[in-house]
């Protein structure tokens, strides 16, 4: 079964383009019995909805510095929308149709190819209390952040979850099971797409 590659492209869609995508994505997830608890929660992306359109309205012939502020509030809801979009990935385990129930449109055919290379060196070592560990990896071209997932058992895809985002190339995973082997994954993304999941990397918690 082919994993679904969301078809994003939100650097290219305009003002009032995003706004209008990111309101039908808020509608088709709202009481989706298909996504019952969407990563990140609505509320942080009808936030963000609300805070873009504020501050596009008032950045109309003002200062760069509410055009800088245009495109602070535009990165957020961007960022959101792309986690949003491999949240519904993960959960819809290649049904195709359970994912297009989210509002988001899926790539097909030649589309379907890498635009940041994967993480790489991906290391998890123990924290520094038990049931934590500590993931360290590097990074070969710039991206916006990182996703990170996780799983008990690395012989079944569709058992890796997604638990957490990054800023930087490392990661404090907290509230894992004692005497418990884990294996993780990262992902790095923009607002044009996710790459690969790097090598996974495996530890047993304290």
């Amino acid at each position: 079964m082919k994993r679904i590659i969301p078809k994003l492209g939100l650097q290219r869609m305009s003002q009032g383009g995003l706004i209008s995508f990111s309101r039908h994505v808020l509608q088709e997830m709202t009481d989706n019995e298909n996504f019952l608890s969407p990563l990140p929660p609505l509320s942080e992306l009808s936030s963000a909805i609300d805070n873009y359109f504020n501050a596009f309205e008032f950045s109309q012939g003002s200062r760069r510095a509410h055009t800088q502020f245009k495109k602070q509030t535009r990165w957020v809801v961007e960022d959101i929308l792309t986690l949003m979009a491999y949240y519904c990935v993960l959960e819809s385990k290649g049904d195709a149709t359970k994912f297009l129930s989210s509002g988001f449109s899926k790539k097909g055919g030649n589309e379907n190819k890498v635009l940041l290379p994967a993480p790489h060196a991906l290391s998890a070592k123990d924290g520094p209390w038990e049931g934590t560990i500590r993931l360290k990896w590097k990074m070969s071209a710039p991206c916006r952040s990182y996703m990170i997932e996780m799983t008990d058992n690395v012989m079944e895809e569709m058992r890796w979850k997604q638990i957490g985002t990054s800023s930087k190339t490392k990661l404090l995973i907290k509230n894992l099971e004692s005497a418990k082997r884990y294996w993780f994954r990262v992902c790095a993304f923009n607002s044009s797409g996710v790459s690969a999941p790097s090598q996974p990397a495996s530890r047993i918690t304290q």
